[in-house]
């Protein structure tokens, strides 16, 4: 099962480990962060966010907490080097809307699905979308290239929406 991280410079944080050793909590009964994805975590809001970040680092600052300082194997463990470890998607992704945002792909998209008429006459006025594939979903530490994409580029902004309300809506 893959284990929950988080990036810390250059080094990579193993959070199930810390979990697993009662270095961190985060306040519900059962473990969140050995499911091998970060959606139980993201559920939990950004109060439980900020005091885990608060946990970490009185665990990785000089003067702080030295309980994973003062374990040696624990700390061998759970903090790697980001070469020594395989990246995988921090979170299992259900599905996703894509908003056009810039008027090259909205007719580059248009094109393809409606032919000459590109552009709905609303498309300055609204925000158009689509549903997304999950499966163009992928790891990234940089820019991205593909054959297709030469002729253009696009930037693209993820935003990760995780809540028990949304999550109730699941089929």
């Amino acid at each position: 099962m893959p284990h929950c991280c988080v990036a810390i410079g250059e080094e990579i944080l193993d959070l199930t480990l810390l979990e697993e050793a009662g270095l961190i909590e985060t306040g519900c009964e059962q473990p969140v962060f050995n499911k091998g994805a970060l959606n139980p975590f993201m559920a939990l809001g950004p109060v439980c966010w900020r005091q885990l970040r608060t946990r970490l680092t009185a665990l990785l600052i000089d003067g702080g907490d030295a309980s994973l300082r003062s374990n040696s194997v624990l700390r061998r463990a759970a903090l790697r080097q980001r070469h020594e470890v395989t990246m995988l998607l921090p979170f299992e992704v259900r599905g996703y809307t894509d908003f056009y945002a810039g008027q090259h792909h909205a007719l580059n998209v248009g094109t393809i699905l409606r032919g000459d008429n590109a552009l709905p006459p609303n498309w300055l006025s609204i925000p158009v979308d689509y549903n997304g594939r999950t499966s163009a979903s992928a790891v990234s530490w940089g820019p991205s290239w593909s054959a297709r994409s030469r002729q253009k580029q696009e930037a693209s902004m993820t935003r990760f929406i995780c809540s028990p309300a949304l999550s109730r809506l699941r089929p």
